[in-house]
């Protein structure tokens, strides 16, 4: 689902994108991307905030 929503909101999505939200284990931190996509304005700003996520710098 939260693949989805980053297409439709983005109109693309970059597969290095796909491939980090594939390896996220947390259900609960999926939610709060999926949350927090309402609230980027930039697909770079997104990524950006699945790195931190995942405790990536």
């Amino acid at each position: 689902m939260l693949v989805e929503a980053i297409q439709s909101k983005f109109s693309y999505l970059r597969d290095d994108i796909v491939n980090k939200i594939n390896r996220i284990n947390s259900t609960e931190v999926i939610r709060s991307l999926l949350r927090a996509i309402f609230q980027t304005e930039t697909l770079d700003d997104f990524d950006k905030l699945i790195d931190k996520s995942m405790g990536i710098k």
